[in-house]
């Protein structure tokens, strides 16, 4: 899958601060794909964001602190299914900000699929902080899944000596 498929981005973004809770639920027929951000006073710092989730479409969420630098994804891959989605979490900066993005499909194995082809599912997306829709994240010519400092643009290349240690089970037999 290449970033073509990324059909098109619901970037209505909320500050937090200035939000009170949301007393309805969303509709097919809202912009944005009803995408809302409120507060959840029942944890500090918690806030709930939803939208509708189409049928038919797989969605990623992403927040970012100030909208300057890179929007990070939530590890949630969630499917429409004609109905609301919604997603609970803390955030310790009381500014911010959410949006959702979207294939036009449904993929069958969300965090095992490589969406963007660079060698990383995304799940490993997710844990490397990499993009999801881009297969060199830190735009230094190298893949991500062939670079061993996927987000420094600086360098791409390991150097130095890599050695392993086993220590469990206490019986292994060292290999040379």
């Amino acid at each position: 899958m290449s970033t073509r498929h990324l059909r098109a981005l619901c970037a209505l973004a909320l500050a937090a601060p200035l939000m009170t809770p949301v007393a309805f639920a969303q509709t097919a027929e809202d912009p944005n794909e009803g995408l809302k951000l409120a507060v959840d006073t029942a944890i500090t710092n918690g806030y709930q964001v939803s939208w509708w989730g189409r049928s038919g479409r797989t969605y990623f969420l992403q927040r970012s602190e100030d909208l300057t630098g890179r929007w990070s994804y939530f590890p949630l891959i969630e499917i429409g299914r004609d109905a609301p989605l919604s997603y609970g979490f803390v955030n310790p900066s009381p500014l911010v900000f959410a949006r959702v993005t979207y294939l036009d499909q449904i993929l069958a194995d969300p965090y095992g699929t490589d969406s963007d082809g660079d060698g990383f599912s995304n799940q490993e997306e997710f844990w490397f902080k990499t993009e999801l829709f881009s297969p060199d994240h830190d735009g230094d010519g190298v893949v991500d899944g062939l670079d061993a400092f996927p987000t420094d643009p600086a360098r791409h290349l390991f150097e130095g000596t890599l050695s392993v240690t086993l220590n469990s089970p206490p019986d292994a037999l060292a290999l040379p």
